[in-house]
């Protein structure tokens, strides 16, 4: 848990591969209800100023730390087998 108050719970939840709707659905398991979810990063990248909904392009160095991330085998150039 990373903040009480009062009856109110606050927790940091690290996935590393999130499937749809899963931290609901892990709370919900041990009746933790969730009255808000924020998503603060994706893989490498961390952006604080979006807002819910807004988006953004991706700037080059970001979208080679998004293919280092996911290693040698995903993505990148393809081997002639």
């Amino acid at each position: 848990m990373v903040e009480v108050l009062g009856d109110h719970a606050a927790l940091l939840i690290t996935i590393h591969e999130g499937r749809n709707r899963q931290v609901r659905r892990m709370c919900e398991a041990v009746r933790h209800p969730v009255r808000r979810l924020v998503r603060v990063r994706i893989g490498p990248l961390r952006d604080t100023r979006l807002g819910p909904g807004e988006w953004r392009p991706l700037h080059r160095a970001e979208v080679r730390a998004l293919y280092e991330a996911t290693g040698p085998d995903h993505g990148g150039s393809q081997a002639a087998g």
